[in-house]
C-alpha cells in the first residue's frame, strides 16, 4: 500500500520514547499514589486527566502541520492487498491441492496446461479463492458459504471435475469410437463342418 517503515535506529529518537516510559512508571505512580487511586475504575478516570495535563505541558507543535497520510494510488489493487496469500505447485494433471480439496485450472490463450509452475493462491475476504500466476488471474472458485474466509481453510461451492493428461502435459482429443466389423469365420473353420456323430454316441 505504499507504507515505508522507518526505524528509529538514533539514540535521540529512542531515548524519546524511553523518557516517556520513565516518566509513566514514575511520575504516574506517584500522583496516583497522592490521589489515593485504589481501585482500577479510579485508575482509569484519574488516567484520562493525567494524559490531558501531561500533553498541555509537555506537547511541542509539529514542525510541519500538513497531514502525513498519501493519497491511496489509484491503480492499487485493494483485493489483491487485503487477502491471504499461499503458494502452491500445479500437479501434472493441472490440479492444485488445497484444504483437501482438488481444484482444476482450466487451460487459456497463454498456456495449454500450467503443470509444475508455481502459482499464487489468494483468499479474498468475501471467502473467494483465486489462483494466480505472474500477474494473471487463472481462475475464481466461489465457497460453499459466503463470509470471511478462514486461514487455510476452503469448500468450493461447486466440486471441481478433474480431468486427466497425460505424462507430456498435453491433453488428447477424444478420438471417434470405432466401429467393429462383423467377424465371418473362414471357409475351413469347423463351425462349417457338418455335424457328425460318432458310433460311440450313438451307443
Amino acid at each position: 500500500m505504499g507504507i515505508e517503515l522507518i526505524p528509529s535506529y538514533s539514540p535521540q529518537g529512542r531515548g524519546r520514547i524511553e523518557r516517556l516510559f520513565g516518566t509513566f512508571q514514575d511520575r504516574l505512580a506517584n500522583e496516583m499514589a497522592v490521589a489515593e487511586v485504589s481501585t482500577m475504575e479510579q485508575a482509569n478516570r484519574f488516567l484520562a486527566d493525567f494524559l490531558l495535563r501531561f500533553n498541555a505541558s509537555f506537547a511541542k507543535p509539529p514542525e510541519e502541520v500538513r497531514s502525513a497520510y498519501l493519497p491511496l494510488p489509484r491503480e492499487l489493487d485493494l483485493e489483491a492487498v487485503f487477502c491471504f496469500k499461499h503458494s502452491r505447485k500445479v500437479r501434472t494433471d493441472n490440479t492444485i491441492s488445497f484444504a483437501g480439496h482438488v481444484l482444476q485450472i482450466p487451460p487459456d490463450r497463454h498456456r495449454s496446461n500450467y503443470a509444475r509452475c508455481r502459482v499464487e493462491v489468494r483468499q479474498h475476504m468475501d471467502g473467494r479463492l483465486s489462483v494466480w500466476y505472474q500477474g494473471r488471474e487463472l481462475v475464481a472458485f466461489e465457497p460453499a458459504e459466503a463470509g470471511p474466509p478462514r486461514v487455510g481453510k476452503f469448500t468450493p461451492a461447486v466440486k471441481a471435475v478433474v480431468r486427466e493428461l497425460p505424462s507430456n502435459g498435453k491433453e488428447k482429443k477424444p478420438e471417434p469410437p470405432k466401429q467393429r466389423k462383423p467377424w465371418k469365420p473362414p471357409a475351413d473353420h469347423p463351425w462349417r463342418k457338418p455335424f457328425k456323430i460318432s458310433a460311440k454316441a450313438k451307443d
